[in-house]
């Protein structure tokens, strides 16, 4: 389990490495693979949006939303649009938390 801290320090390539290893995992994949399959999930809005498809039943939407909103607008300065503008790799942090409960 990756703490909050941790995955806020990441970057871009550990991000990557991080998400390819809980997508193979939540797939009952080898998590060894993750280490020849890394997308740029944390580079291209595409990836980062089937990110955000791939939530599971069961996992809360509304708290990856939350958990976004946190991480783009640390000040809490109640500006939505900034969700709209969140980088790929805010997207990859919330995504990354969203899935171990955070």
């Amino acid at each position: 389990m990756t703490t909050h801290d941790e995955i806020m320090a990441m970057d871009e390539d550990a991000l990557n490495r991080t998400v390819a290893t809980v997508l193979l995992k939540m797939k009952n994949y080898p998590a060894e693979w993750a280490a020849h399959i890394v997308p740029n999930y944390s580079r291209k809005i595409t990836l980062a949006y089937a990110l955000e498809a791939r939530i599971p039943e069961g996992v809360s939407r509304s708290a990856y939303a939350n958990i976004l909103f946190d991480i783009v607008n640390p000040r809490g300065s109640g500006i939505i649009w900034q969700l709209i503008h969140a980088s790929p790799a805010d997207r990859c942090r919330a995504w990354l938390m969203t899935m171990e409960g955070r």
